[in-house]
């Protein structure tokens, strides 16, 4: 009997050890791969996302795997070739889908059907191959907006672009409001006779010339870049050409937006320095807008040549096949880009996926107005409804070989346009003949 009393608490100390052991093994570890820095502002904000998640489930580590976005799929292809691989990241969309055609990446179709509230994201959102299979959904969601300088428009005493996409400016209207935001070094604005385009001190505006600037364009014209089974490009129709017509003549008639080398040429160009009133970019330029300390900027719908369209685009984040985990990374999945947990929504960087933020007015306020300062007036109507009501999802979500074909045809050919190296006509036939050598058609029949 002595003997035993002098053993419980040896056997106590034995116990706790051997069920620390336990606990510690039944600890599952994901790794999670982004591409960006852990010391940026999207690693932190991240690796805080994980640090909340791990405190509320402590049986789950996520290790964040932060490598630079040059060479990112590079790596990440090595990784698989390794077997080294993460249980998830990012990945870009056209890679994705090549990979989950190949089963490199985790089929999630039966995890979004019977996750009710994953299911309710924007069904733009979707990445889908195979058998309408679900790869996953964009990291966040984004779309082309109309960004401006405030002050520009003040100076010139012209009223600020529209929020509602119903009351979107005509193509004609935005090239007038160029104009007399374009002026030269002698202060003569660009409908003035006594302008001097060889002396530009502020540009009007600027649409950016990567396909995101120019499919919205495209669509609202009643044209687009791919037929609809995606064994066409059709950037040579007449609707498509009178698009890249207007933008260059932006650049060579109308002397309000600064060519590629004028642009390069010269560093003050931009929003930030007042050199710019008017810029097309992606709904994440708020982020950095809202960084800039004293600018009075504001966000309005894109231009339309017939229908208001933007276009919904973003990254994938993706569950690779041999996960050993699969359950706790589909968990971490949903969590890491719900705006409850993830700062990057207010912060103006991302946009919900699920619908509920774009429809309930207490899930909106909560990411549009919790952080002040960061999303000016009006964005109820420029990105909210807009997103619900006028965005068309790109065709980098079904187009097959899209990599290839963007880099040896379109883009090629339409920077070539753009630094009037080729007509418009010639510039868009070369890359729908050298396009057309290279399709084979779209991921989902639709």
């Amino acid at each position: 009997m002595k003997l035993l009393l002098r053993l419980l608490p040896i056997l106590a100390i034995f116990s706790l050890l051997t069920s620390g052991v336990v606990m510690a093994q039944d600890v599952v570890e994901l790794d999670f791969s982004i591409w960006a820095g852990c010391e940026s502002s999207e690693g932190v904000a991240i690796q805080n996302a994980i640090d909340a998640y791990e405190a509320d489930n402590p049986n789950v580590k996520v290790n964040l795997i932060c490598i630079a976005s040059d060479g990112y799929q590079e790596r990440i292809s090595a990784m698989i070739a390794s077997g080294t691989n993460p249980d998830m990241g990012y990945l870009n969309e056209a890679v994705a889908l090549e990979w989950a055609n190949e089963g490199a990446l985790l089929d999630l179709t039966e995890y979004f059907q019977n996750d009710p509230v994953a299911s309710a994201r924007l069904p733009q959102s979707f990445y889908r191959y195979g058998d309408n299979q679900i790869l996953g959904t964009n990291t966040a969601g984004e779309i082309m907006l109309l960004f401006y300088n405030k002050d520009n428009f003040d100076a010139a005493g012209l009223d600020y672009p529209p929020t509602n996409a119903a009351e979107a400016w005509t193509w004609d209207e935005f090239v007038d409001v160029c104009k007399q935001l374009t002026v030269d070094r002698s202060g003569n604005n660009a409908a003035s006779e006594e302008f001097d385009p060889d002396n530009v001190d502020t540009y009007g505006c600027n649409t950016g010339t990567w396909w995101a600037a120019f499919h919205p364009l495209l669509v609202s014209n009643g044209a687009d870049i791919f037929s609809e089974d995606g064994m066409e490009v059709v950037l040579n129709t007449p609707e498509a050409q009178e698009v890249f017509q207007e933008i260059y003549d932006l650049m060579y008639v109308h002397h309000v937006m600064p060519t590629p080398s004028a642009f390069q040429a010269r560093q003050d160009v931009g929003l930030e320095t007042g050199k710019l009133a008017m810029q097309i970019d992606g709904h994440w330029n708020t982020s950095s807008l809202a960084d800039v300390e004293g600018l009075n900027f504001g966000i309005g719908v894109l231009p339309r040549f017939d229908e208001p369209i933007t276009t919904f685009l973003g990254g994938v984040t993706v569950i690779f096949a041999n996960t050993d985990h699969p359950d706790e990374a589909f968990e971490f999945y949903t969590y890491h880009n719900d705006p409850e947990f993830a700062p990057m929504y207010s912060d103006g960087l991302w946009m919900p996926l699920n619908e509920e933020y774009y429809t309930d007015p207490e899930k909106r306020d909560a990411w549009l107005h919790s952080q002040e300062g960061v999303y000016p007036e009006g964005v109820e109507e420029s990105v909210v409804d807009y997103t619900l009501n006028y965005a068309v999802q790109a065709p980098i979500y079904w187009v097959k070989n899209w990599p290839q074909i963007m880099d040896e045809a379109i883009t090629p050919s339409i920077e070539a346009i753009f630094a009037d190296e080729m007509s418009v006509e010639d510039g868009l036939n070369q890359a729908v003949e050298m396009g057309n050598a290279l399709t084979q058609g779209r991921w989902v029949t639709p």
